[in-house]
């Protein structure tokens, strides 16, 4: 099926939030992972060194991560490394981002 002519395919944005510019967010800590999936047991894509500018596209619920007596079980899909990040790890006091839908 095609859409009408007067839908421009300037005007035509993906649904599933996976792509855009995404939010700008701060994380911390070291040695922090980004994996392929929202689980701890996913494959390793990168690994951040430091504190790191980032970009988040979207979030879901993944397996729970406990560091510095928190927990949290939210994810980011982050632009730049192709991978999931635990929110815990975010510079950001929310579980769940602002300004960061749902996967």
């Amino acid at each position: 099926m095609s859409y009408p002519g007067s839908y421009s395919q300037y005007y035509l944005t993906s649904g599933n939030a996976c792509s855009g510019a995404g939010t700008p967010f701060m994380t911390w800590g070291s040695g922090v992972r980004v994996c392929s999936d929202v689980r701890l047991s996913a494959p390793v894509v990168t690994t951040l060194s430091g504190p790191t500018s980032v970009r988040g596209l979207c979030q879901k619920q993944g397996d729970t991560v406990n560091a510095e007596g928190c927990a949290n079980n939210w994810w980011s899909k982050l632009r730049d490394q192709n991978g999931f990040i635990s929110n815990i790890y975010i510079d950001h006091p929310a579980a769940l981002l602002p300004g960061v839908p749902l996967c």
